[in-house]
């Protein structure tokens, strides 16, 4: 039942090995969770959807039983290479696309434009995250703890929001594009390689 990061892989196996884990690892080890599966050792994870041939800045937190994700550029699809056309899983999803056939739920994911902004989904109640409640004001509370759990991350990790971003480098139906120079990564502007800041791990239910 408990919360671990794929940060904290690193942090875990310095633990087990008997290393002291480095100011730069920002993981932290859940040694304890492997011998106590009722410990805890973080009431919250982050997660990030960045570049990768496509445009991306996406960021995520789970904190109980919420989620959260603030799209930065909802206007843009949410795509990635292996979606256009010049793959068979690509090609099969874009003509059942065009025929009108996908399952709006579970399969129209990628084609949304605009993408919602935010995010919200109770998870014992939506395991799959297919009921957006981020505009419902009866979770407002939810909403609002959650916001700034993430501003909270974003403000001790460095992050950003670049302003020169890398542009796509594939169009939807598989044509590449000129060699593009890379733009400013998330996190470039506020120096984040050199900051190592976990952002919040452990942090109380109210």
């Amino acid at each position: 039942e408990s919360l671990i990061s794929s940060i904290d892989l690193s942090a875990t196996i310095l633990e087990l090995a008997g290393i002291d884990k480095p100011k730069t690892i920002q993981g932290n080890s859940f040694v304890s969770v492997l011998r106590d599966p009722a410990a805890v050792t973080r009431t919250v994870v982050f997660a990030e959807h960045n570049w990768h041939v496509n445009f991306a800045h996406e960021r995520m937190v789970r904190f109980g039983d919420w989620m959260y994700i603030r799209n930065s550029f909802p206007e843009l699809q949410s795509l990635c290479m292996e979606q256009d056309r010049s793959y068979p899983a690509g090609e099969e999803l874009w003509d059942m696309e065009d025929a009108r056939k996908l399952n709006p739920a579970t399969q129209r994911d990628i084609f949304l434009k605009p993408r919602p902004a935010e995010e919200l989904y109770q998870i014992s109640k939506d395991p799959f995250q297919m009921t957006n409640l981020a505009g419902n004001p009866e979770v407002s509370p939810h909403l609002e703890t959650l916001r700034g759990l993430l501003d909270r991350w974003v403000e001790e990790t460095g992050d950003s929001v670049p302003e020169d971003p890398t542009p796509d480098r594939v169009y939807l139906e598989g044509k590449k594009l000129s060699p593009q120079p890379r733009g400013t990564p998330p996190g470039q502007s506020q120096e984040a390689t050199s900051i190592h800041h976990p952002g919040p791990i452990l942090v109380n239910e109210s």
